[in-house]
Parts: C-alpha cells; sequence; structure tokens
C-alpha cells in the first residue's frame, strides 16, 4: 500500500514538472484531431458540392437542348416558307399565296418563340454559369485554413460537435498518455527518459524510509513493540511445551500406576491359587 500511495504522488510530481510539454503535446493532439475531424467535413462539403455542380451542367444542357429544339423548329418553319414560295414543295405554286402567307405567319410565329426562349435560356444559362463559377471557387477555398467558407464549416453545428470531440477535459489518463506520448518522441533524450524515474524513486524512498527505520532500528517505540510481541510469543511456546511435557509426564506415571495395579493384583491372585490349592495333599 505504502509503495503504490508513493508511486502515484511521484507520477502527479512527474506530471506536474512536465506540465509545459504535456499541454503542448495535448495541442498538437488535439489540434491535429480536429483538423482529422474537420477534413471529413471538407470531403463531405467537396462530394456535395460536385453534386450541384453537376446539378448546374445537367441544368444548362437541358436549357441548351430545349433552344436547340426551338431552333430547330424555327429552321424547319423557314425552310417550309421557302419551299412553299419557290413552288418547289405544298402547292407547288411559286410566289405569293395563302399558303405562302400561312407557312410565312408560321415562321414569323417559330422566330418570335426562338428569340423568346434564346433570352430566357442565355439568361438562364448565365446564372446557372456564375453559381457553377461560385460553387468552384467554395471548393478550392474549402483547402485554404482561414477562408470564408472553410470558416463557415468551422461554426457550423458539425463544425462545433467535432472540435467538442477533439478537445476533451485534459484529466489525468490524458496527461499520462500524452507525457508517454513526448517521452516516446524523445526516445533518444537521456533527460527526458532519467528525471522522471529519479522523482519516482526520490519519493518512494522518501515514503518508505520511515517504515525501513522502524522495522531495521530495535531503539524505537516499534522495535520495542516488536521485540515485545517476540518475547510474548517465546513465552507462550515456553508455556505450551511445559504443558505438554507436563501432561506427558502425568500420563506416564498414571501408566505405571495402572501397570503396577495390574501386576500387584495378578501376584495376589497367584499367591492365593497356591495357598489354597488341595492337589498336592496325599489321601491317608
Amino acid at each position: 500500500m505504502a509503495v503504490a500511495v508513493a508511486y502515484l504522488i511521484s507520477e502527479a510530481l512527474v506530471l506536474q514538472v512536465f506540465a509545459p510539454e504535456i499541454d503542448a503535446k495535448l495541442a498538437v493532439n488535439e489540434q491535429t484531431d480536429y483538423n482529422a475531424g474537420l477534413s471529413v467535413l471538407v470531403e463531405k462539403r467537396k462530394k456535395g458540392i460536385d453534386g450541384e455542380i453537376k446539378n448546374r451542367d445537367d441544368r444548362i444542357a437541358q436549357a441548351n437542348t430545349e433552344l436547340d429544339r426551338v431552333r430547330g423548329l424555327m429552321d424547319q418553319a423557314r425552310a417550309n416558307y421557302q419551299c412553299e414560295a419557290d413552288g418547289t414543295c405544298g402547292t407547288h405554286q411559286q410566289g405569293p399565296g395563302p399558303q405562302t402567307s400561312a407557312e410565312w405567319q408560321a415562321l414569323q410565329t417559330a422566330t418570335a418563340n426562338y428569340n423568346n426562349n434564346a433570352a430566357a435560356n442565355s439568361a438562364l444559362i448565365d446564372t446557372l454559369n456564375k453559381e457553377k463559377a461560385a460553387l468552384v471557387e467554395e471548393q478550392k477555398n474549402l483547402d485554404t485554413g482561414g477562408s470564408t467558407e472553410r470558416a463557415a464549416i468551422e461554426a457550423s453545428t458539425d463544425g462545433l460537435a467535432v472540435h467538442q470531440t477533439s478537445h476533451p477535459a485534459r484529466g489525468w489518463l490524458l496527461r499520462e498518455e500524452a507525457f508517454r506520448q513526448f517521452q516516446s518522441d524523445n526516445e533518444h533524450n537521456g533527460t527526458v527518459q532519467t528525471i522522471p524515474w529519479v522523482i519516482r524513486g526520490l519519493l518512494l524512498l522518501i515514503d518508505l524510509l520511515p517504515i525501513s527505520v522502524k522495522l531495521l532500528n530495535s531503539h524505537t517505540l516499534y522495535g520495542r513493540r516488536v521485540r515485545e510481541q517476540a518475547e510474548l510469543e517465546r513465552y507462550l511456546a515456553r508455556a505450551q511445551h511445559t504443558e505438554r511435557l507436563a501432561e506427558a509426564e502425568k500420563t506416564m506415571m498414571l501408566d505405571a500406576f495402572i501397570s503396577s495395579v495390574e501386576h500387584s493384583i495378578a501376584f495376589e491372585k497367584q499367591k492365593r491359587f497356591h495357598e489354597t490349592r488341595t492337589d498336592n495333599v496325599q489321601r491317608r
């Protein structure tokens, strides 16, 4: 227990001595984790921008396709009018006529429709190209630190969550891990590798010295208590040994007495037998 307490105290002192280096390492780790998390959000936004750019390209292509369709209708109306006016098709009557006038009216309608469609599509395409250029610029600026686009991601809900995750409370375990990393980064630095163990050794020595003195010095109060305890244990051992010897002696004396009584009884029985026997008396 004393060793464990001394080690914990010495470790806290080591972390305090190397606090500036540990704080610097923690700052680097936090920034690294934050940049990694932010990079994920940036890549996610880039993919979103790619989708938005593709959407603009698709809409521009649709607008051009519609404009080509309307131009085709206008070209077809012009060809129909020219053919009717030349008499090479339709009524085959050259020059003005009802059909020529109808074809001319169709050409005017198709031309007006094309002009209106061209103006609207031109405005739409111009807007889409501007949006596309802004998206491309935003995508490029996402990799630039301090840009408005990157700052927007950092200030977003996801960006704030990444910042909170990458900047946890700097507790004991986190500082201990950062110190181990600092030592690993400076594995060839003798000072960095030696000083922590010197501090731990000194704290262990200071903490264990009083206990060692008590255990090794017989003139202290603790030593006297140890001696008294040892004398008491020796006294109890001797008393127990004496008691066992007395019990053994009593047992031996009792066994001897019993054996003596048994022999006396046997002798008396034998004596009485000889005194009372009659088989050796002759008849007269």
